[in-house]
Order: C-alpha cells, then structure tokens, then sequence
C-alpha cells in the first residue's frame, strides 16, 4: 500500500472559477456554508474560503456563517476582503454569548469552537434547510457544488468514513453495521433535524457517555446520527492518514483510499501537525499555502517561502557537509554552529535565525519581525 502511495500524483484543484466566470449561466444557486473560528484559525478559514469560491462554478452564489469565537475587527475585514475574488455573502454569529463549559476539550490543537455546531438549529437564520459544515484546516480541491447536490432528503446528514472508523465504534460501543464520521465535513439536513430534537439529543448523548467521549463534539454527533446518515465518496473527506501508513481500522478499502488521494475533492489536515507548522511532512501542505497567498495574510506567506527557501540550503549544506555556500565567491548560504543561522543573497544577510536559551529571533533584512517577548 505504501509503495502505491508514493507514486500518487494527485489532480488537484484547476481554479475553474478564475476560467468560467465570464462564461457562466446567469442563473444562480445560493450554497449555504458554514465555519467555526476564533481569531487564531481565521488565517486557516480564509485559505479554505478561497480554495472554495476558486474551484467551484460561477453558477454558485455562496452564504458563508462564520460562528464567530472572538474574532477581531481586523480579521473580520481580511475575510471580507476575499470578495475581491468573487462575490459571496457573509454573516458573523457571535457565538461567545454561549456556555460550552460543560463540554470537554481533551484536544490540545482544538479550540471551543468545534461545539458550536451542535447549536445550528438555534442560531442560522430560518430560511436555510441544508448546510455544508466545514472544518478550518480543510482546502476545496473540487467545485463544492458537486457535494451540495447529493440527496440526502432521507437522511439527517451527509457525511464520509473517518480514518480509524472501526477503531472509533468500539471505543464507543456503537453498532458496528453502521459507520463512524469524520465531522470535518458534514451536510446537515437542517429541515429534517428540526424535527428530530437534534440539541437535547445532543446532550443527554453526552451526559450519559461521558467516560467514553474522547474525540469532542465528533464522538457527539456520531452517537446522536449513527445510522442515519449518507455516507459520500472518501475523496470528500480526504485525511492526512491516507498519505502515511495508517495503523487504524478502517472500512474502507485500499482502492478507495487511492482513489481519494488521486483526485481529492477535499483535503482535510486532520491530525495535530497542519501545513502551517514547521514540521508537517504533509505531501500537499503546499496547497494549503497556494490559496493562503490571495488573502491578506501576506506576511505569513512570506515567511513561509523565505523558510522554505532557507531548508533547501542547510538540507544542500548537510548532505555537502559544508557550513558556508558560496556562488560566484558570494555567501548565499551560511551556518554559524553556535546560536545563529542565516541566508545570505548576493552577500547580504536576509534571513536570520538568532536561538538560545532566552527563545528564538527571527530577522528578514535586519528587521526583527519575531520575538517571544513582543509577541
């Protein structure tokens, strides 16, 4: 399995918004859509945002709902700015009006705001029916248009396998001739759950499984739905496991994972280390970055490419075992042993990494842009 993986050469998303717009239908389809966020994850929330209104048609009108955690002015207006891509519409649902105190958070890289979802019935406005819930660090691969139309009339969800699915309905002692999900991605039907006291189900849910709850609001939302959800292709929902060995169980088969990770309709970076941090060894962490570079998070972009441009010389000096690089008889590259790293261009230091005991410095240009202790 693993030797067919690394021959995988993914079709990802072809930006079909950017070719098609002027040759659209004039008829419209209003897509409803909606993201938890605080002010820590808006940056992942805008590239997943735009990774959206890039690879879907311009037939498609979208509502986003961003249940709003605390997020700033400032970040507010980042994402407003993303209709300069195309136009879409956006409300923000204060959500820290709310108590979710009673509920765990037994994940470190997941924030509050995971919870939110399980109010949908009170706090979305009352002419949406169905809504696409998507989790922060997910990017759109494929026209989204394509998973709002499966039919899932019958069903209160529309939803795909989770990476360790078997592994997951033991640990809850559900029945196993059903499936568990993972919630990244989910459809709700939102008419269809108005009818099935889908808040007190969610409660009473948790209160009388509390000792088995170890995956948040997921483990919730699979007791409460477990077996009357539509299950979707897995390449709605494609995880990070499906790249590396995964030692979970699973239903799904190895055709189907390939099959995912040829042509994935959403990537969701499940797992703690995502794109954004130094040591993810995710194969397509770069799309991630690819669509982050259209909104205003501009700095972060840079910072990254300046880093990636950095590894590259120490991964050449390592493998050259060499401290200093030098081309025409000018210091591209250059490793001091004790606390300092640098890259140079045309002899000029632009980049420096300054790491001791009191934290790490980073400068660009010898301007400090980070330091622990403004931060």
């Amino acid at each position: 399995m693993y030797k067919e993986i690394c021959k995988i050469k993914p079709e990802l998303g072809k930006q079909i918004y950017l070719k098609n717009k002027d040759n659209s239908k004039t008829e419209t389809e209003n897509i409803d859509i909606v993201f938890s966020s605080d002010d820590n994850y808006v940056q992942h929330c805008c590239a997943a945002i735009v990774s959206i209104l890039l690879n879907s048609d311009a037939s498609a009108y979208f509502r986003f709902y961003i249940l709003d955690g605390g997020i700033s002015k400032e970040n507010k207006k980042k994402l407003l700015e993303l209709k300069s891509i195309r136009d879409f519409s956006v409300q923000f649902i204060d959500m820290t009006k709310f108590d979710f105190s009673m509920f765990p958070m037994n994940r470190k890289y997941i924030s509050i705001a995971t919870y939110y979802r399980l109010l949908l019935l009170e706090i979305l406005p009352e002419y949406v029916n169905k809504v696409i819930y998507l989790d922060c660090d997910i990017i759109v691969e494929q026209d989204i248009k394509i998973l709002w139309d499966y039919d899932i009339n019958d069903y209160l969800a529309g939803v795909v396998e989770d990476e360790g699915s078997i592994s997951q309905l033991k640990r809850l002692e559900l029945p196993s001739k059903n499936n568990y999900f993972n919630a990244g991605v989910v459809v709700f039907n939102i008419e269809k759950l108005k009818k099935f006291n889908f808040k007190e189900k969610c409660i009473n849910y948790y209160n009388n499984n509390k000792d088995k709850i170890s995956l948040q609001d997921q483990d919730i939302l699979n007791g409460v739905l477990n077996g009357l959800c539509k299950y979707f292709p897995l390449n709605w929902n494609t995880n990070s496991r499906l790249f590396f060995n995964n030692e979970l169980e699973h239903h799904f088969t190895d055709d189907e994972a390939i099959s995912a990770m040829k042509k994935p309709a959403i990537l969701h970076y499940t797992d703690k280390v995502k794109p954004w941090q130094k040591n993810c060894i995710h194969p397509l962490k770069e799309e991630y970055w690819k669509y982050l570079s259209y909104t205003g998070f501009k700095k972060q972009v840079m910072l990254h490419s300046i880093h990636k441009f950095f590894c590259f010389f120490i991964h050449f000096a390592q493998n050259h075992n060499t401290d200093i690089l030098k081309i025409c008889g000018l210091t591209v590259y250059k490793l001091n042993l004790g606390e300092e790293k640098s890259l140079h261009l045309l002899g000029i230091p632009i980049f420096t990494r300054i790491k001791n005991e009191k934290g790490k410095k980073v400068y660009i240009g010898g301007i400090k842009v980070y330091d622990p202790k403004n931060t």
